[in-house]
């Protein structure tokens, strides 16, 4: 019986990694170098020779060659699968470096490393349950959550191929990092929103230094239940989307500083909807709707200045009647007519916006409408904004990367048509058939625009 539970625990260890690799490994290796990994997994397992902590002197280690080993990534339990001390599978993620692939292995207490040249593995010793593993840009290292032991640790392959890792702290119940796009900064923090029902710290993060050799953490104090970091187009800056607001992280600061409060902006409106709230890459506006609205509100984060978007104003009737026209002139400037003045109500449904474009997207479910926003022409001057109605029903419209196009559709109900959007063109888009009543997820594009 003992044997039969070993088999099952690899193949689904196999399964799960191929599934995950495909997408991976397509940013730096080579197909058949995922699938000579995954034949080598299967054959020797996961817990090679494992290397001291830098802090104790010792580097290097031995490639896992021979001496095959059980892997330790899936158990089995009455109530399914589940990974160490009940991670999700999404949790454990391999993450591509530029040479390496880095996989977090919580009950053997290690990082895997893969050689994306040799197809070796080797393994370093980290914390107590690594999970949520990011790699850093630019250079064979990750960075991984000791979620058991309440710790980080860093982790590099340097050009001899030898690993080391360095531990520090961490702020409690950590369970999400990012990393800043140039690799020198990472922010970890709690979320609660995802933490099914472990405790956490609710209003800190750490902010770590990730210069080789001279690493550091560092605690600072946010608003109220963090729940996503965005940073800026040039890594000086990350944004805490937090329930209360906007904190602000500024990493030369915190570097000189240490530990502190850091600073926070927020709208004066409440109800923004948070997860499709926007911060543009340049650092100097935040994006967002209300549930229902029919304008959008931008906050300035320099200033900390509120400015309402009155989209509204382009789905007014071209022609009015006197009644209308009396209307209109009895409000104040910028004030919206009541709801019956249209002839369907003018709501944003959804906003996106993609790092690096000039330009975000408001959708007009009601109307079968796109608004191609421009930043930040678009705020003080309607005229500047592109509207493309479609034939399909949509409730959302994606941006793809680097162009000026857009996918529009209704995600989640099974609809057959989704809608390309050239904002270029003049003429109307062009509608696309997906396989008929497959529903198409809220996921938006791969960040590869696939």
């Amino acid at each position: 019986m003992g044997g039969r539970v070993l088999a099952s625990e690899q193949w689904l260890t196999i399964w799960y990694f191929l599934m995950t690799l495909r997408f991976v490994l397509a940013r730096s290796l080579r197909f058949g170098v995922a699938i000579g990994w995954l034949a080598v997994l299967g054959a020797h397992g996961c817990s090679s020779q494992k290397t001291e902590n830098r802090d104790s002197g010792s580097a290097g280690g031995v490639w896992a060659e021979s001496a095959p080993t059980t892997p330790k990534f899936v158990t089995e339990t009455p109530g399914g699968t589940n990974l160490g001390a009940g991670f999700d599978l999404k949790d454990l993620a391999p993450q591509a470096s530029e040479n390496y692939v880095f996989v977090p292995n919580p009950e053997g207490r290690s990082v895997v490393a893969i050689d994306s040249q040799r197809l070796l593995i080797r393994s370093v010793e980290t914390g107590s349950g690594p999970t949520y593993l990011k790699t850093l840009p630019g250079q064979d290292a990750a960075i991984v959550i000791n979620a058991l032991s309440g710790d980080v640790s860093v982790v590099r392959v340097d050009s001899g191929g030898n690993l080391s890792q360095l531990r520090l702290p961490v702020v409690k119940g950590a369970n999400a990092i990012e990393v800043t796009p140039d690799g020198r900064h990472a922010v970890a923090f709690y979320n609660a929103d995802e933490a099914a029902g472990a405790d956490g710290d609710v209003q800190a993060v750490s902010a770590f230094s990730l210069v080789a050799g001279s690493e550091t953490s560092t605690s600072m104090t946010v608003g109220f239940k963090p729940e996503r970091i965005v940073f800026t187009e040039d890594s000086s800056l990350g944004f805490v989307i937090t329930e209360q607001g906007i904190s602000i992280l500024n990493f030369a600061n915190i570097d000189a500083s240490g530990a502190g409060l850091a600073p926070a902006v927020q709208f004066d409106t409440s109800g923004i909807v948070r997860p499709e709230l926007i911060i543009t890459s340049d650092g100097h506006y935040a994006i967002g709707r209300q549930s229902g609205a029919w304008d959008l509100r931008v906050l300035d984060l320099t200033t900390g200045l509120e400015t309402i978007v009155p989209l509204w104003n382009l789905f007014v009737p071209e022609e009015l009647s006197d009644w209308q026209l009396s209307i209109l002139e009895t409000l104040e400037p910028g004030t919206p007519p009541p709801s019956w003045f249209f002839s369907k109500q003018p709501i944003v449904s959804h906003v996106h916006y993609l790092p690096g474009l000039n330009y975000c997207l408001a959708t007009f479910a009601n109307y079968n409408t796109v608004l191609q926003i421009p930043i930040p022409d678009g705020f003080e001057d309607l005229r500047r904004i592109k509207q493309q109605q479609v034939t399909a029903n949509i409730r959302v419209a994606v941006a793809i990367p680097n162009s000026q196009h857009a996918l529009a559709y209704r995600p989640g109900e099974g609809y057959s048509e989704l809608s390309l959007i050239d904002f270029d063109l003049v003429s109307s888009p062009s509608d696309l058939l997906t396989d008929a009543g497959v529903p198409i997820g809220d996921g938006g594009l791969l960040p590869d625009g696939g």
